[in-house]
């Protein structure tokens, strides 16, 4: 991937979707209201495949994130906010979030100038859930 592989505009909202944190209702309630200027990620799947792979080591698919990056270029261009709303992108739960840095490096690399948005819940409150 190449630095034409960014999309450096500051309208791309990143939601790292802690587990039990109304992930699901920001995605079906906030981010999918187009009348609040939100674009979401067309394909949910483009994460998986493009960021959240399994090996550290190797370089996501290259095809789904220039499909990523180039919706949030023609997003943003429109003067939408792109969000990425994925429970993945805080890292694998079941493994405390091995993954995590990772996950934060290729987000960096790829949307420098996105705005972060991240939840946490009551450590108990969400065991109780």
């Amino acid at each position: 991937m190449s630095a034409a592989d960014a999309c450096t505009s500051d309208r791309i909202l990143l939601h790292l979707g802690y587990h039990k944190t109304a992930t699901t209702w920001f995605q079906s309630e906030l981010f999918a209201r187009a009348e609040f200027g939100f674009q979401p990620l067309g394909d949910r799947n483009l994460v998986h495949r493009g960021l959240c792979i399994p090996q550290p080591f190797a370089a996501g698919r290259d095809d789904d994130l220039r499909r990523i990056v180039a919706e949030a270029e023609d997003a943003t261009a429109r003067g939408r906010c792109f969000v990425i709303s994925h429970e993945r992108l805080s890292g694998y739960p079941a493994s405390g979030g091995f993954d995590s840095r990772m996950l934060a490096d290729r987000l960096q690399r790829h949307f420098p100038n996105a705005r972060i948005l991240c939840l946490f819940r009551e450590q108990r409150a969400m065991i109780l859930s």
